[in-house]
């Protein structure tokens, strides 16, 4: 955040200050339950010792699969609506010039993260091609691509 927008007020950067520490409070208690909803399940799941499920086992086991995808998924929602109400709070404390700049810094952030994971998916899928042999996919320079699109951003 700092580094995008270099002009915060004092107020502000006590707000925001504010806002981490709230922020981080509110991380780790996603983590601890999200710790707490998938211990039980995958405890179950390993005391099956990786054998294959038999007759009632099957029915159980999906249950319990079930039961974690659900729980994992309210999780996720709790995490994204952590998110979403954190980048309001951000542009309620910032000034629209501010704003500008650190939604383009956060911009640039999101295709560097798109960028870096198609570089991964091309190389995974030309490696699996090649018979198991590790081999990069030659790919333009992303740096580049990455710097160009920030100059655009800049401008």
């Amino acid at each position: 955040m700092a580094s995008s927008v270099d002009d915060l007020s004092e107020e502000q950067g006590r707000r925001m200050d504010r806002l981490k520490e709230e922020t981080k409070a509110e991380e780790r208690e996603l983590a601890r339950i999200q710790e707490s909803v998938a211990a039980p399940p995958m405890v179950h799941l390993a005391r099956r010792g990786g054998r294959p499920p038999v007759d009632g086992e099957i029915g159980e086991t999906e249950d319990v699969i079930k039961a974690l995808r659900s729980a994992m998924e309210a999780v996720l929602g709790s995490a994204d609506m952590l998110r979403t109400r954190t980048a309001e709070r951000v542009v309620e404390i910032l000034s629209p010039v501010q704003n500008v700049k650190f939604l383009g810094a956060a911009t640039r952030l999101q295709l560097r993260i798109r960028m870096l994971g198609l570089q991964k998916e091309a190389e995974r899928r030309v490696a699996s091609r090649v018979m198991g042999r590790d081999v990069k996919l030659p790919l333009p320079d992303l740096e580049a691509v990455i710097l160009k699109l920030q100059k655009e951003f800049d401008d």
